[in-house]
């Protein structure tokens, strides 16, 4: 049985579009027309063009769908207004709307132009955690810049491409791409440009374990960033060294950097960074025992990540929550934590934390005594770690594997695995990280009655 109110509804929607056309067509161009007038006399006159915030902002995509409906001559300003209403949805974190609105925009573009709104609308699908859509998108935008013969827009959408590349482990192609993109930016004399290429680089430096070039880098970056004045690559410069000097075992200067990211980030008023900075300061809290002020700035983010819809960074933060309650003794909030962020991982095809996440998982499943399970779930880890040639996080799970054979009484494996664990923990220079996994092998080593496998192995 349908509800009175459910039946006017319905029935209300019905009529409304009925009446509308019932009107000619040039009427309805004609109302459509007046509408856009009256709304934009309402909110200050028609917009600009250009980035700068408007009154209309608020009512842009309304104001594009009656620009639409006015007839050709206005698809100037159907253009306009699905532009600003694209850039004022990205700045309300409103990444589906904004990537809706870019589309739009391309379908109604060509040429350059078109590459634009593509590159635009993959941008923000990324931030949306939909890094599928952001690769095709990318693609179609490269081959649209490629023949506009424009080499700096080429080279933009080369970066973004390789960014995107590296998001699905093909860390050759990546490379490749990074490169293209930062000889088009030096041809061009973009030093913009080039510093953000410099800075995926960077990236893609720390994500392979090649961590003293990609701290070389980012400083080189912050530099730069300083010199132009721009405070939110500023921002972005000090997070990257943050995980930098985490990885490396130097928290406090971490702390120092989080900490000077989260000011800059809070000073714009971007909402989406000041929560990946909590969730930077959070875990390096945790590390370091300050626990209060880890669960403080880890639950701060969450919500802020929740409520922006960030499914992707809400991800990421689960992970490392995750690991804050199983190294402090909670692993029935770690495993849900864990299994929640492994869910956002797959539905955002964030790989690479999705073989955190599952590192994370086989030492839970090893806690409980289930080892075969720990063992399948680490393997995959590795796997995944290997294709991204995460070289930190390799050696960080080869020696979370041998703590799995060692508790299986399989010494012979337990041992190989330490070593070739430790070897790579050095290479790269992630001292924190060794020094920790040295304590926990150690511990269980005395546990299980055996020689410590550093003293066992050669």
């Amino acid at each position: 049985m349908i509800s009175a109110e459910t039946s006017y509804l319905f029935r209300h929607a019905l009529l409304r579009d009925a009446a509308y056309h019932l009107h000619l067509p040039g009427d309805r161009a004609r109302l459509h027309r007046l509408a856009l007038e009256a709304i934009e006399a309402l909110a200050g006159g028609r917009a600009p063009e250009g980035d700068g915030a408007h009154p209309t902002d608020a009512f842009a995509e309304e104001l594009a769908g009656h620009a639409a409906g006015a007839g050709e001559e206005m698809r100037e300003v159907e253009k306009r207004y699905l532009a600003r209403g694209a850039r004022h949805a990205s700045r309300q974190n409103r990444d589906d709307a904004a990537e809706r609105l870019w589309r739009r925009h391309a379908g109604l573009s060509a040429g350059a132009e078109r590459g634009d709104s593509l590159g635009r609308a993959g941008s923000a699908a990324g931030n949306a955690g939909r890094q599928k859509a952001a690769l095709a998108l990318f693609e179609e935008a490269l081959v649209l810049q490629q023949a506009s013969g424009d080499r700096v827009r080429e080279a933009q959408a080369l970066g973004n491409l390789a960014s995107a590349t590296l998001d699905f482990g093909d860390v050759d192609e990546s490379l490749r791409r990074f490169e293209q993109a930062l000889a088009l930016h030096r041809a061009a004399g973009d030093r913009s440009g080039e510093s953000v290429t410099l800075n995926g680089l960077a990236i893609l430096l720390r994500n392979t374990g090649r961590l003293p070039e990609a701290e070389r880098a980012f400083e080189e970056i912050l530099a730069s960033n300083r010199a132009a004045g721009d405070l939110h690559r500023e921002a972005a410069s000090f997070g990257n060294l943050g995980a930098v000097y985490t990885e490396t075992g130097r928290a406090e200067k971490a702390r120092e950097a989080f900490s000077r990211a989260l000011d800059n980030f809070r000073s714009l008023g971007e909402r989406r960074h000041v929560a990946i900075a909590e969730a930077n300061l959070a875990t390096i809290d945790s590390v370091a025992g300050r626990l209060d002020d880890a669960e403080k700035h880890f639950k701060s983010a969450l919500a802020t990540h929740h409520d922006l819809g960030n499914r992707r960074s809400e991800g990421i933060l689960l992970t490392n929550l995750g690991a804050h309650y199983a190294n402090n003794g909670r692993p029935v909030e770690a495993e849900s934590a864990l299994d929640s962020a492994l869910a956002l991982h797959r539905e955002t095809d964030n790989l690479r934390y999705e073989a955190a996440t599952l590192g994370n998982l086989a030492i839970l499943r090893r806690d409980a005594g289930r080892l075969d399970e720990a063992l399948a779930v680490v393997d995959e880890a590795l796997f995944l770690h290997r294709q991204f040639r995460n070289r930190r996080y390799e050696g960080i799970v080869l020696c979370d594997r041998s703590s799995i054979h060692l508790a299986a009484g399989r010494i012979e494996s337990a041992c190989k695995d330490w070593k070739d664990g430790v070897a790579l923990l050095r290479e790269v220079g992630d001292t924190g990280s060794l020094e920790r996994k040295t304590v926990a092998m150690r511990e269980a080593c005395a546990a299980a009655g055996v020689t410590a496998l550093d003293a066992a192995s050669p």
